[in-house]
């Protein structure tokens, strides 16, 4: 799971279903402080695999909450809902403050998943020295872990299939009435004409 060495510890375990693996497209936060504002980061994701894309957004008292309910919300059509994060461990790899973030954590499958959906350990690892990008990179090699997972075969691709019919059913219907108005072709005293 880790190699405290110095390795690359993110997971490599791909996505399935999708034609290409589960990535991390795009990743913002903003954090501050503030006592007017009960929340005070807020961050935003774009995940992405083969032609499928999801977007998540959240905010939390704390960044890498925040980060970790964006992750959450953007797979929660894949999932049926949200994973549970059971262990989260920080650790530095150095004795400066640029040293490397070593972050190890353990997932489990959203709680109102059943059958072998249901069951499950998943960890992830990444190191970083930035603790933000560290932290996405592990929660997403346990998404991905997870979602290699024989019991989870074909979430990515039915969630991206219905996506992608979505989008191209919305295209559709904009491209006929496009059609519809230039066929019209009438000029603004036609309406009045019976």
């Amino acid at each position: 799971m880790s190699d405290p060495t110095g390795g690359d510890v993110a997971g490599e375990a791909p996505g399935e279903g999708t034609g290409g693996p589960l990535h991390l497209r795009r990743w913002t936060m903003t954090t501050g402080s503030g006592s007017e504002r009960a929340t005070g980061s807020r961050a935003a994701v774009v995940l992405a695999a083969g032609d499928s894309q999801w977007e998540g957004t959240a905010e939390s008292a704390g960044a890498i909450g925040a980060l970790f309910d964006a992750l959450d919300a953007a797979l929660e059509e894949v999932l049926g809902g949200r994973v549970r994060l059971v262990a989260f461990d920080v650790h530095a790899i150095g004795e400066t403050a640029a040293a490397d973030a070593l972050v190890e954590l353990v997932i489990e499958p959203p709680a109102g998943a059943s059958g072998e959906r249901a069951t499950g350990r998943y960890p992830g690892a990444a190191r970083h020295v930035n603790l933000v990008a560290a932290c996405a990179d592990a929660y997403l090699a346990a998404l991905r872990a997870l979602l290699a997972d024989d019991a989870w075969a074909g979430a990515m691709a039915a969630a991206g299939n219905d996506r992608l019919a979505r989008v191209r059913a919305q295209a559709a219907r904009s491209a006929a009435r496009a059609e519809l108005d230039a066929d019209a072709e009438l000029g603004s005293a036609d309406w009045f004409n019976p």
